[in-house]
């Protein structure tokens, strides 16, 4: 976190010791683990920039921008 920038980690998996059926953040992308979001008061992050630092990071398996016009549960992602 900047002055100007915030990165959020979200989890795209619901962790719950009750139940038995797996909930998504995104169910659409089942297969991603984690998304990150930015949120920036000035201008637009370079978003392939970024992307290139994350895909040199080993852990990290595939890095891509997503466009929340194709996403069914976009409003999940409103907070």
């Amino acid at each position: 976190e900047s002055e100007f920038v915030r990165v959020f980690l979200l989890g795209n998996k619901l962790i719950s010791s009750n139940s038995k059926v797996n909930r998504f953040l995104i169910p659409e992308l089942k297969r991603f683990d984690f998304f990150v979001r930015f949120q920036s008061e000035i201008d637009e992050p370079n978003v392939e920039t970024i992307l290139d630092i994350a895909r040199e990071i080993p852990p990290i398996q595939y890095a891509m921008k997503l466009d929340l016009n194709n996403i069914k549960s976009k409003e999940n992602l409103l907070f």
